[in-house]
């Protein structure tokens, strides 16, 4: 007799899955314990996961719900909500993921001209996106080959270069958040674009900072929050674009992400591509969580971080007591870049993918797959008390322990070869979907992104083709 797994094997294994007690510090709060206080937002929630999908997961139009492009019902309210709360000029929702929201950031910023400057550190989609447009693209490698991060010191001169040439470039397209928990200083870094190369826009990928823009010590650094401050009071004319993919820190679906504009001009630019885009018919019960992630982080956001800042201190108080002295200060590493508030890395002499296994098998503890030779634990706001137990209970069994400087000098040094690649490839380590290598011919200086092929850690090297136009 055939069972389930014979017949959908995906499915079978979803159960399976889903079946396990997981404790998940990567990402998706709303995989873990949904902390909502406001009973009205807890019904809500309640309706959104409890109810029928199949009853909300419909292809409706304008008639029944709003149409996805153009709105001027629910959705449209829903999204001028949210551009309020984020301060920008216009917020859309996205049910494609943040891939297809840098796409459409991308798309936007090419109506303003061809040449841009692009963090080479950046997410998979940025550089898919400028190859899709044709742009004119200049790439700045890492600052370090280990811990990520682009040189901004490189991209300020290239744009002072660009300038004194008289030909400046169109746009920067920067990954201000990352995988490896580093949150760019934007304030500065706008301030400095704006002194050097004041008409040129800027694309900001924040994906991993979404709930940050709602926290009293989180939100100051965030891309929102700046982008507002610096556009009211006239220290940044150019447009700015920041895509938040929501699912990593807010209580939304999987696939949740925003789009926002700051700059009126740029308005209609990024609803046309958003058009060229987005799917048609969308995921409605994902749109609808980005309309209640929104309502749930402004109502309740700030004690949510503070909650989830104070579990990630026990777990640093845990850890200076192995030794790990180090962990969890306010690192910078460079002028530009700080550790994410709600990030733990932890450098450990032992393997970091053996001791994540264990942790999952015996532990139901899901640690992010390791960029590098560290452990790395997001203590997002689906993070709670009983899942920081077990995380320290498994650290416990399994004894980890530091790292010492000279190891970690000795990995930075990234003097393991690169792979071979054809010059129509990119050489792609997933996670966390950066390019190591790129196309020959795409890349001024080089065709490296200055990323280590040993701080991939045990990533997947996947080879990408592209097309070259001529």
């Amino acid at each position: 007799m055939s069972t389930v797994a014979d017949d959908a094997p995906l499915l079978a294994s979803l159960h399976s899955a889903a079946s396990r007690r997981v404790y998940n510090f990567h990402a998706l709060p709303w995989g873990g314990r949904l902390e909502v206080q406001d009973p009205r937002l807890a019904a809500a929630y309640g309706e959104l996961t409890q109810r029928d999908l199949r009853c909300m997961d419909v292809s409706y139009g304008r008639d029944l719900l709003d149409a996805p492009f153009d709105p001027s019902g629910p959705l449209s309210e829903a999204q001028a909500r949210a551009a309020v709360v984020f301060g920008s000029d216009s917020t859309i929702f996205v049910s494609m993921g943040a891939t297809c929201a840098n796409t459409i950031a991308v798309g936007a910023a090419a109506e303003f001209g061809r040449r841009v400057l692009v963090d080479a550190t950046a997410h998979q989609s940025v550089h898919f996106a400028c190859d899709l447009y044709r742009l004119e693209v200049s790439r700045v490698t890492s600052l370090s080959p280990s811990s990520g991060g682009v040189d901004v010191e490189c991209i300020l001169a290239r744009l002072q270069e660009a300038a004194a040439l008289g030909r400046p470039f169109h746009c920067v397209v920067v990954g201000s958040s990352t995988y490896s928990g580093l949150r760019l200083d934007v304030s500065d870094f706008m301030h400095s674009i704006h002194r050097i190369s004041p008409d040129t826009n800027l694309v900001l990928d924040d994906a991993w900072s979404a709930v940050h823009s709602f926290g009293d010590q989180t939100a100051n650094s965030s891309p929102t929050t700046v982008a507002r401050r610096l556009r009211d009071r006239g220290e940044f004319d150019a447009n700015v674009w920041v895509t938040h993919s929501a699912h990593k820190t807010m209580y939304a679906m999987r696939q949740a992400a925003y789009v926002h504009t700051f700059g009126r001009s740029a308005v209609a630019a990024t609803q046309s591509s958003a058009h060229r885009h987005h799917t048609s018919s969308p995921s409605w019960p994902i749109m609808a969580s980005l309309d209640l992630a929104r309502a749930h982080a402004q109502s309740e956001g700030n004690d949510r971080i503070r909650d989830a800042m104070n579990r990630k201190a026990v777990i640093e108080r845990w850890l200076h007591a192995k030794g790990f002295d180090g962990v969890g200060d306010a690192a910078t590493f460079s002028r530009w870049f700080h550790q994410d508030e709600l990030r733990l890395v932890i450098p450990i002499e032992e393997s970091p993918a053996a001791i994540r296994e264990v942790l999952l098998a015996q532990d139901g503890v899901y640690l992010p797959q390791q960029f590098g030779p560290n452990l790395i634990a997001n203590i997002t706001i689906g993070v709670d008390d009983e899942a920081v137990d077990a995380l320290l209970s498994g650290l416990s069994r399994v004894q980890i322990t530091p790292r010492t400087d000279a190891q970690r000098k000795a990995e930075q040094r990234g003097d393991a070869p690169y792979p071979t690649v054809r010059d129509n490839e990119y050489l792609i380590a997933y996670p966390p979907g950066v390019p190591l290598v790129f196309p020959e011919s795409r890349l001024e200086g080089g065709s490296r992104t200055g990323f280590a092929p040993n701080s991939a850690g045990l990533a997947t090297l996947h080879r990408v083709s592209t097309i070259l136009h001529e």
